[in-house]
């Protein structure tokens, strides 16, 4: 955040938008492992806003139905409880955990038969694995948070889901009435192997109440992902990750009709926060 706070790059330092003041709460314990070296979650936000960090905690998923820790998450979910003027939400930043589809198997799917024609029966069953494996795991997740947040009014999830908003997977979220904000037509990595398709794995799911004060506005952002000092492939010009951040504005003081609890009827003292 001092870079953000005080730019000594030239691109920072040029940039004419508002700069902000950006403040950062990074978890006490690490959130996961990664090449055998610890890596910790963190949240930055822009205190500007008027947005406030009351606390963070790192949340523990357990599976219920064999008593072990549920391995669901590249890294443990990161819960923020912050509040905006008189708005207070939770933040919860996931990474959900890529299923790893044995590459042998899917070679084999894809092997001519003795008509000529391509099957596909490996490549489908591994999907069918994956979704079911990803069913299974995003159910602990809910069952925990019904327990840790149960006075909470507005929950947001946010992060790296590793599927497409549509997929059955999310039934359980749905079920749970929470709704994503980034439709699945939307690309969210980065793709730098032209053989590659596109996804749309980064998701904001906002639970009921939440999505009363959800204005409509979200985005992708596509630009300014690449700087002439990082590498790519034998030449430079790489990109600083391999996700588009995304975005979506909520209402955070605003007023709604008596009996209109799905249309936002903001007053004259409308703020408006992204997430």
């Amino acid at each position: 955040c001092s870079e953000l706070n005080h730019g000594s790059l030239r691109r920072v330092r040029e940039w004419s938008g508002p700069k902000g003041e950006w403040r950062w709460q990074v978890s006490e314990e690490p959130a996961g492992f990664v090449f055998q070296g610890a890596e910790f979650a963190a949240f930055i936000y822009n205190v500007c806003h008027g947005i406030q960090l009351v606390s963070a905690t790192l949340l523990s998923v357990h599976d219920n139905n064999n008593g072990k820790s549920a391995k669901t998450f590249t890294r443990k979910p990161y819960l923020g409880y912050f509040k905006c003027y008189d708005f207070d939400f939770v933040l919860v930043s996931l990474h959900i955990k890529t299923i790893q589809i044995n590459k042998r198997k899917i070679e084999k799917g894809n092997n001519v038969n003795k008509n000529g024609s391509k099957s596909d029966t490996g490549t489908s069953s591994s999907g069918e694995s994956q979704k079911n494996a990803e069913l299974s795991q995003l159910a602990p997740l809910i069952t925990a948070m019904k327990e840790k947040l149960m006075n909470e009014k507005n929950v947001i999830l946010l992060g790296d889901f590793n599927l497409h908003p549509d997929d059955a997977a999310f039934d359980v979220l749905r079920e749970a009435f929470y709704s994503n904000i980034v439709p699945s037509e939307a690309f969210t990595d980065i793709v730098d192997d032209s053989d590659e398709e596109a996804q749309s794995y980064d998701n904001i799911w906002l639970n009921p109440n939440t999505r009363k004060v959800y204005t409509g506005n979200w985005g992708v952002v596509q630009q300014g992902m690449n700087h002439l000092a990082i590498p790519c492939g034998w030449g430079w010009g790489g990109v600083v990750s391999s996700h588009y951040p995304i975005y979506c504005d909520l209402c955070t003081h605003s007023d709604l009709h008596q009996g209109q609890t799905d249309i936002l009827q903001p007053n004259g003292n409308l703020e408006e926060v992204s997430v």
